[in-house]
C-alpha cells in the first residue's frame, strides 16, 4: 500500500508536465530530504522515472542557472494498472481524495492514449470493473431501480 505522501506526488504527477524533487516536496508539504526516500522507493517500483536534466525552474541567486530531474509516471499499461490499484487501495484505507475520474481525464491519460489507443480504453474499463470504480451518478439510477423492482414483488408466501 501507498504511503500518504507518495499517494499525492502521483495524483501531482498526473498533470504529465515533470515535476522536480523540491516541487513535489512544496506541494506534499514535507522537506526534500524527506520525500526522497518515497521517491526512491516509487522508483524502485517503476511507478515513477526521472526525465532528462533541465534548467531548473528555481534558481538560486549567486549560483547561477543549474539543472533539476523532472519526474514523471511511467507510460507502461501495466505499471499503470498497478498505480491504480494501489491508489484505490490506499484510498480505501485513509480516504486519500483519489478520483478515478479526474485521473482519466488527465493529460497522462491523454498521452497514455496516444501510445496505446483502443489498449488503454480496455485497461481502464477492466480496472473500473475489478476495482468497482463507478461514479455515484452512475449508481444512482441502478439503486431506484433495484429499489422499484423490490417494492413491486408480490410478498413471498413461501416464508410464511
Amino acid at each position: 500500500m501507498l504511503t500518504e505522501p507518495q499517494f499525492k506526488v502521483l495524483m501531482i504527477l498526473f498533470d504529465d508536465k515533470g515535476h522536480a524533487g523540491w516541487e513535489l516536496a512544496r506541494d506534499v508539504g514535507k522537506r526534500d530530504s524527506y520525500l526522497n526516500l518515497y521517491l526512491g522507493k516509487l522508483m524502485t517500483r517503476k511507478f515513477i522515472i526521472k526525465g532528462g536534466v533541465r534548467k531548473s525552474t528555481k534558481q538560486k541567486r549567486r549560483q547561477g542557472n543549474y539543472g533539476e530531474d523532472p519526474f514523471y509516471l511511467n507510460k507502461d499499461l501495466d505499471i499503470l494498472r498497478s498505480i491504480i490499484t494501489e491508489m484505490v487501495i490506499t484510498n480505501r484505507k485513509y480516504n486519500s481524495g483519489f478520483q478515478f475520474w479526474d485521473i482519466k481525464k488527465s493529460q497522462y491519460i491523454k498521452s497514455m492514449k496516444k501510445i496505446y489507443k483502443d489498449d488503454l480504453d480496455k485497461c481502464l474499463a477492466d480496472l473500473s470493473n475489478e476495482l468497482y470504480l463507478v461514479k455515484a451518478s452512475e449508481i444512482e439510477p441502478n439503486i431506484k431501480e433495484l429499489i422499484k423492482i423490490q417494492l413491486d414483488k408480490e410478498p413471498d408466501d413461501s416464508l410464511e
